[in-house]
Parts: C-alpha cells; sequence; structure tokens
C-alpha cells in the first residue's frame, strides 16, 4: 500500500447521488505534503474539522486501493470526516477539479490524483489532526 499508483480519467461529467455516497467519514501535488493553500491559515492545526472525500468508480482497477485508503483514514484518523463518492452511482453534482479518478479532496482542495502513498497519507493527516 505504499507506493503511488495513478487512476482512470472518466469522460464525460455527470451529475451524481447520496445513495453512492459511503458516509463513513475524509489535491494534485504529488509532492512532499500537503500544499500550502491546504495548510495556509492554520494557525492552530488540529483544531480546524478535516474533510477527505475520494471520488471513485466501479469499473476503474485503482480505485479498489482507494477503497485500502479509506478504511486506513477510518482506521488511523477517526476525527476526519471521510466521503466515498462512486461517480456512477450518485446524483451528488461532481467538482469540476475531480477529472480522473480516484480524485483525492482535503478540505475541499485537490489533495491527490491518482492514490497517494500510505506515507503521504499519513503525513499531511498528521500535520492536520495532531
Amino acid at each position: 500500500m505504499a507506493q503511488e499508483r495513478s487512476g482512470c480519467a472518466h469522460g464525460s461529467r455527470q451529475e451524481v447521488d447520496e445513495g453512492g455516497v459511503d458516509r463513513e467519514a475524509v489535491s494534485s501535488p504529488a509532492a512532499e505534503g500537503p500544499s500550502a493553500d491546504i495548510l495556509a491559515g492554520e494557525p492552530h492545526l488540529g483544531r480546524r474539522p478535516v474533510f477527505v472525500t475520494i471520488y471513485v468508480a466501479e469499473h476503474c482497477e485503482t480505485c479498489h486501493y482507494a477503497h485500502e485508503v479509506a478504511n486506513l483514514i477510518r482506521t488511523h484518523y477517526p476525527q476526519v470526516t471521510l466521503r466515498v463518492v462512486d461517480i456512477e452511482h450518485t446524483d451528488e453534482v461532481i467538482p469540476e477539479a475531480v477529472f480522473a479518478i480516484p480524485t483525492y479532496l482535503l478540505n475541499g482542495k485537490v489533495w491527490s490524483l491518482g492514490n497517494p502513498s500510505t506515507e503521504k497519507v499519513m503525513e499531511t493527516l498528521n500535520q492536520l489532526v495532531r
């Protein structure tokens, strides 16, 4: 689970529903840690709620790994609000930034296009919640 994996592009923009959303609560720099704009204005890290949304699709092979990442977040960061949204089974409007899957949003901003490494997930979330 430590390597980064690329995602699948999806062609058409579509609206997607609450029925396709995993409610068990959670950018594209693949660089080292969260971007400055994600952490900007965070004088008291750990006090602001952290939201991660992972956009996936059934047909996407690498999205299976995204569910493993979601389980890692649920297990190690219960204070993070995590949502896994299957773009094919929801009526929720998909953000413009989501043009490939899996896509990870952190506090509403693109955090990763494709699956981030375990190290990136833990490093980023440790900075935000601990």
